[in-house]
């Protein structure tokens, strides 16, 4: 089992966690069925933490396949999109998942001042040696043929407890308490790609910055 390791508690956790989310995608057309299947995937128990997560790791000889995609051409570039989003909200994700390289291969790590590749353009479009100034995939981290692949997150399962919390079908904590550990557990699981360790002031920081938006139910829907 190069998934879970044989552990039969993490396999239930899986499978609540699959309910879970299942159900939540009934609740805006069979509510009565969407809370009935959350209720039990809750009861039954789901992920608790990364721990749990269904993870494929990889070696140098069984290497990750999406990293031996970008591999074959470097030419990808992180969006502005997705750039702007991560840095202007403190995100210490951003430098794990990209990074900007001059030409001799000496990395720019001062993420805090790098802009994406506007969505739509390319080579093309871009003066010479212009391509080279924007972000892209972190060539230690998710680039590294032995990333792992996460065929299921814990922070997908927080942020549909959250939700859960929100209708009130028996989720554990309040809306704001599994976002929050949604978003712990999201910048949690990156630090499993090799050379990717977040501090735990950083992260509490971050997630401290970050709360649900409890304005109404429809902005805390949306926030989630």
């Amino acid at each position: 089992d190069i998934w879970l390791g044989n552990d039969i508690t993490k396999w239930r956790k899986r499978g609540n966690s699959l309910r879970l989310r299942l159900g939540m995608r009934l609740a805006e057309v069979a509510p009565g069925s969407a809370e009935r299947e959350v209720r039990a995937a809750i009861s039954g128990g789901v992920m608790t933490s990364i721990d749990d997560m269904p993870v494929m790791f990889h070696t140098d000889l069984e290497r990750n396949g999406n990293t031996a995609v970008m591999q074959a051409d470097d030419n990808f570039r992180l969006s502005n999109t997705l750039v702007d989003y991560l840095r202007d909200n403190g995100d210490p994700r951003l430098p794990i998942w990209g990074m900007v390289y001059d030409d001799a291969g000496a990395e720019n790590p001062d993420w805090q001042n790098w802009v994406g590749l506007a969505n739509g353009l390319d080579a093309d479009d871009l003066e010479e040696g212009e391509l080279a100034t924007f972000p892209r995939h972190n060539r230690t981290t998710v680039k590294d043929v032995t990333a792992p692949y996460f065929h299921h997150s814990y922070a997908e399962v927080e942020y549909m407890l959250a939700e859960a919390a929100l209708r009130g079908w028996a989720a554990p904590l309040s809306a704001a308490e599994h976002f929050e550990n949604g978003l712990r557990g999201a910048v949690e699981q990156v630090t499993l790609y090799a050379n990717s360790a977040i501090d735990g002031g950083t992260l509490d920081a971050f997630v401290a910055a970050n709360p649900l938006n409890t304005g109404s139910f429809e902005e805390s829907l949306e926030h989630i």
